[in-house]
């Protein structure tokens, strides 16, 4: 009889969990670079000349060149011109590397220039970038544009509501001021789950923020009424 091979155990246990290690990294890279490319395939592309023009304008190294951009891409009232203010005027290239102090004048003047526009597909990419944009200081003056454009387009409601779910407590707060501001009825169930569930019942700024919100906006003060208002008026 011929003797039994020695198989060694732990070389081929090794080898296999390697080829699993191998498999499971390739498929990891596989979804990150898919999950990076449809991410880029949504975010919004400004035209490219807007990019070359506020490029040039920001090395120039004077904020009027940048500001005289804003008002010249918001006379166009288009889809592109509003794409060119959002992410080419306020993206990387200009405010990427721009201290929240410097990027004050900056936002103002957007804002401004933002709230010039009155053209359907401009106000749309408008409030699309309070969700979209990667920069959240420009998220945060977007919400001020929603704000006074409240009672004129259910968009801008929209807006806010959808900032109440941002990952950046700045904005989520500064949205569930804005709801206390024009009690915004739409709010109540986002209101309660920040109340409940993000911030923990009553405990942070957040969550006390959120809980005056419903307050003043259901004339309640207890999580089991705030629930009962939903069902009678929403």
């Amino acid at each position: 009889m011929q003797p039994m091979p020695v198989i060694d155990v732990h070389h081929s246990l090794r080898a296999r969990l390697a080829r699993i290690a191998g498999i499971t990294c390739a498929a990891l890279l596989l979804v990150s670079a898919t999950v990076s490319f449809v991410n880029a395939a949504r975010r919004p592309a400004p035209p490219a000349q807007a990019v070359k023009d506020f490029a040039a304008a920001k090395d120039s190294g004077e904020a009027a060149a940048i500001l005289a951009l804003f008002d010249q891409y918001a006379a166009q009232d288009d889809k592109a011109g509003a794409l060119a203010i959002l992410y080419a005027g306020l993206g990387d290239t200009v405010l990427g590397d721009v201290d929240d102090q410097q990027a004050r004048p900056l936002l103002d003047a957007a804002e401004a220039a933002l709230l010039n526009m009155t053209e359907k597909s401009a106000r749309k990419e408008i409030y699309k970038a309070v969700r979209k944009h990667l920069d959240w200081r420009v998220r945060h003056m977007l919400l001020n544009v929603a704000r006074i454009r409240f009672h004129e387009e259910k968009r801008a409601e929209k807006a806010i509501l959808i900032a109440l779910n941002d990952h950046v407590d700045a904005i989520a707060i500064r949205a569930v001021e804005i709801a206390i501001e024009l009690e915004i009825k739409r709010a109540v169930p986002k209101l309660i789950k920040l109340v409940m569930d993000k911030w923990g019942q009553h405990v942070g700024v957040g969550a006390a923020k959120a809980k005056v919100a419903l307050e003043q906006i259901t004339g309640h003060t207890k999580p089991t009424a705030w629930y009962e208002w939903v069902s009678q008026n929403l």
